[in-house]
């Protein structure tokens, strides 16, 4: 099966409110927008399944709303059957952002601010992860996460947001259960 998204959207932003050194909040009088485009592909082939995604994003004001310009997404799976009990899904999941101003956060707040003297930048970092879902009967579902598998590989800390670092390596383990009415 090949299913392939295609989109975009302009948000045009009145009065918008944001938070600037400090975490002061100021509202602008002019107009903001931010566009934003997409394409999406995902492909199934037998048992393996792959998502890609790439998406494009740009705001008018980079002073006020700073994003990464590109940010792409990959996900392949392959789905194991055992008679019809047991759907067992392997595979791995990468993102990366192109690099941009990281925004500070002031925790006494719990708000994230820009700052104009800030020269930090973040993103051009790819963060892997590896996984195992279990799905029994449709009603219970195990996994198991490997995430930011390379962490360490390419730089020792990355940051997502100025002076706090993203986890290292990571192994998360879980069950959901639902239970039929």
């Amino acid at each position: 099966m090949w299913r392939f998204e295609i989109g975009g959207n302009i948000e045009q932003l009145n009065k918008y409110i944001y938070f600037a050194e400090l975490a002061k909040p100021i509202q602008i009088d002019r107009q903001l927008f931010v566009q934003t485009a997409f394409i999406s592909k995902k492909i199934k082939l037998g048992k393996w399944h792959t998502t890609n995604q790439i998406i494009w994003q740009k705001s008018t004001n980079e002073d006020i709303i700073n994003i990464p310009e590109f940010v792409f997404f990959h996900s392949s799976y392959v789905e194991l059957q055992f008679k019809k009990i047991l759907t067992l899904h392997l595979g791995i999941d990468l993102n990366y952002t192109t690099s941009y101003k990281a925004m500070n956060y002031n925790p006494s707040v719990g708000q994230f601010f820009y700052e104009n003297n800030n020269t930090i930048k973040t993103g051009n970092y790819p963060i892997g992860s590896i996984f195992a879902n279990a799905l029994i009967k449709e009603s219970v579902l195990l996994f198991i996460k490997f995430e930011h598998v390379n962490s360490g590989l390419v730089q020792d800390l990355y940051y997502t947001t100025n002076h706090y670092p993203i986890n290292n390596r990571m192994f998360k383990v879980g069950v959901r259960w639902t239970f039929p009415n």
